[in-house]
């Protein structure tokens, strides 16, 4: 063939370009979990998914949508959101996302808590996209796939290592629950010749294993015992341990946040809590002052009881400095800083 001949079936560089253009650049986002094979009703389990993106784009944000819908999904890490997805017919499922972008080639790792209010097996799915909506490489969405056998859990046994120590007027109270992850909820006595203190916890998640106790008196033999609860039935107590407080020695700091009021003829007032020392806040007291120069009258001194309202008649033809102080057994804290409240003119 002749040049002019190959001349005129040549096809020219820009039409030999059409057609064979690189695709748009766009992310790959792959979604990969760690889960337990089996867990409890009512009780939480923990899933981590790390997404890889193995686009050629960034994803501006993680979009994970869970199934199937009887499951409850939270977040674990700060910056992750999830709601249900509703019909009429019930949940279907879940969307947790972040904001976090994933740079090609870079993963994020997200953890949450997924549990049923049902046993047998629930095969779940968790779809990756970005979270914008921006389309995947190649149109592709990827699922990974796992399967959980929930069962009902067994009645829990007798809690162990419990111990109890004072800090301030509370027992902190430690056990250990078995198994930790199905209990609902754990039950707290002290239980002394003059009064008997409890504390209830929720245990769902299986981290409720110490409570704080309020309320210990001075000078006190407390009998600490803990039962625990799950969906199949509640503990025996506790083997019992002693808890035996000493004299009150510290007193409770100074009531602070004071404000005095006009309430009809008399002067009432409002505080914040003191800290109660090593034995609760048995009383609070009032006095209030007629201000200097601003005519007769007073001072009176009000026992308010453990309340941080009180209230004294007084004549509102005149000025009144209010002061407050709290007790308890090793006796009375600092004097508030004072508050004047002005006559009605």
């Amino acid at each position: 063939m002749n040049r002019k001949l190959l001349a005129l079936f040549a096809v020219p560089a820009a039409l030999q370009l059409h057609g064979a253009q690189a695709a748009t650049p766009a992310p790959d986002l792959r979604a990969a979990d760690s889960a337990p094979t089996s867990g409890y009703v009512y009780a939480y389990w923990t899933e981590t998914i790390t997404v890889t993106n193995q686009g050629t784009a960034p994803a501006n944000g993680v979009l994970l949508n869970y199934a199937p819908g009887r499951p409850t999904v939270l977040p674990v890490d700060p910056g992750v959101y999830c709601h249900p997805y509703n019909s009429r017919y019930g949940r279907q499922g879940w969307g947790c996302h972040t904001f976090s972008l994933v740079a090609v080639g870079h993963s994020v790792t997200l953890r949450f808590k997924v549990n049923t209010n049902s046993p047998g097996a629930v095969n779940e799915t968790w779809t990756a996209s970005p979270y914008d909506g921006a389309a995947q490489l190649n149109l592709v969405s990827h699922v990974a796939a796992h399967s959980i056998t929930v069962v009902e859990p067994p009645k829990p046994s007798t809690p162990t290592a419990v111990s109890a120590v004072q800090q301030g007027d509370t027992a902190l109270v430690k056990w250990t629950a078995n198994p930790a992850a199905a209990i609902t909820s754990s039950r707290i006595t002290l239980a002394s010749p003059k009064s008997t203190l409890t504390g209830t916890v929720s245990g769902i998640d299986g981290t409720a294993e110490s409570v704080a106790v309020q309320g210990v008196q001075p000078q006190t033999d407390y009998t600490v015992t803990v039962t625990n609860t799950d969906i199949a039935g509640t503990s025996p107590a506790s083997a019992p341990i002693t808890l035996i407080t000493p004299r009150s020695t510290v007193k409770p700091s100074a009531p602070t946040g004071l404000y005095a009021y006009w309430y009809g003829a008399s002067v009432a007032a409002r505080w914040n809590a003191s800290t109660p020392g090593d034995s609760p806040v048995d009383n609070y007291e009032m006095t209030v002052t007629v201000v200097p120069g601003d005519g007769g009258g007073g001072p009176y001194t009000v026992e308010c009881g453990a309340s941080t309202f009180c209230a004294q008649p007084a004549d509102s033809n005149f000025s009144w400095t209010v002061r407050v102080r709290a007790h308890n057994a090793a006796g009375w804290s600092p004097i508030s800083a004072p508050y004047v409240l002005n006559a009605i003119d």
